[in-house]
């Protein structure tokens, strides 16, 4: 959630809802497990949000274990495991991360599928015991 939609969301509690104080508990804060950060998803087509929802799909995790970021607005440390999907460059690993082509690299160019699921199989395997 971007920080103007934070202050957007505080304001409406605050004047529309009357709310004066928030309490967030521990487990409300809790790290998720994964964090996908997706280049440019501000800006993503009606196709390309239908591939990006599609490969999320495949990896059948609970909604509660990770959640969807646009890669400018993602900050180091948010989540255990991060799975970065690129517009640009060759995928990369690390103990804690996993990148691979993004839906719009993946739209232009078909024939990277087979890496990406690849990069998605090796994903799965890091995060498996943490669910």
């Amino acid at each position: 959630m971007s920080s103007d939609t934070k202050i957007n969301y505080l304001k409406y509690v605050k004047d529309v809802l009357g709310i004066k104080h928030l309490f967030f508990s521990s487990s409300q804060q809790e790290t998720k497990v994964l964090a996908i950060c997706v280049d440019g998803l501000r800006s993503y087509s009606p196709q390309e949000s239908e591939l990006l929802y599609k490969m999320i799909a495949a990896l059948k995790l609970p909604p509660e274990v990770f959640e969807v970021v646009d890669s400018i607005e993602y900050k180091n440390g948010d989540a255990e495991f991060e799975w970065h999907l690129r517009d640009v460059g060759q995928p990369e690993k690390s103990e804690k991360m996993v990148s691979t082509y993004s839906p719009r690299m993946l739209l232009l160019q078909p024939q990277l599928k087979k890496d990406a699921w690849a990069d998605m199989q090796e994903l799965l395997q890091k995060i498996q015991p943490r669910l």
